[in-house]
């Protein structure tokens, strides 16, 4: 005796029920793909201001607490004196000549622009020519909270770098006259 004969493949509706569950599988994970990507690139784009933030604080840090040649004079360079490029003599010399200090692109010490040309040095820099970086100097308070027009034994330096359109991030350092 013969058996009813079985299915010998798969309808149409069937296909078309299997491909829609494999599509909307799909699309889930390419979403996730694309979510980690973006958290990836906010992250670096983060992670790159933080150091060009560091770089410049630690630049300023290793300059005198003031002006070594005219002391006592307000916040901010003197007319002599310039960043970047500047001839060796008329560079920033003291803390406070970086108050308002505004670059984009950010420079190196030497005055390369950062964006991507190639130094001196016959070294290739990198593009951060969608960052932009400013400084303020402010003397505080002995609360170190509080900031004074009036000259004190301390000094807040801000850097602030600004990134594309992914905000800012800042970095602030107290620090205490040291002569």
């Amino acid at each position: 005796m013969r058996g009813k004969p079985g299915p010998k493949g798969m309808t149409l509706v069937e296909v078309m029920l299997a491909l829609t569950v494999m599509t909307t599988g799909m699309l889930g994970t390419l979403s996730l793909f694309s979510a980690g990507l973006n958290a990836v690139l906010k992250n670096r784009a983060k992670l790159t201001a933080v150091v060009l933030a560091q770089d410049l604080l630690e630049e300023i840090l290793i300059k005198a607490w003031q002006d070594p040649v005219t002391p006592g004079e307000p916040l901010g360079p003197d007319d002599s004196e310039s960043r970047p490029g500047a001839t060796p003599d008329a560079v920033f010399d003291d803390m406070d000549d970086y108050h308002n200090f505004n670059e984009s692109p950010p420079t190196t010490v030497e005055g390369n622009p950062m964006n991507g040309t190639t130094a001196l040095s016959g070294q290739t820099l990198p593009d951060y020519s969608s960052y932009r970086r400013s400084v303020v100097v402010e003397y505080v308070n002995d609360d170190l909270s509080t900031s004074t027009a009036s000259q004190t034994d301390y000094k807040r330096i801000t850097v602030t770098v600004g990134y594309s359109t992914r905000g800012n991030f800042t970095v602030s350092q107290i620090v205490a006259r040291h002569e």
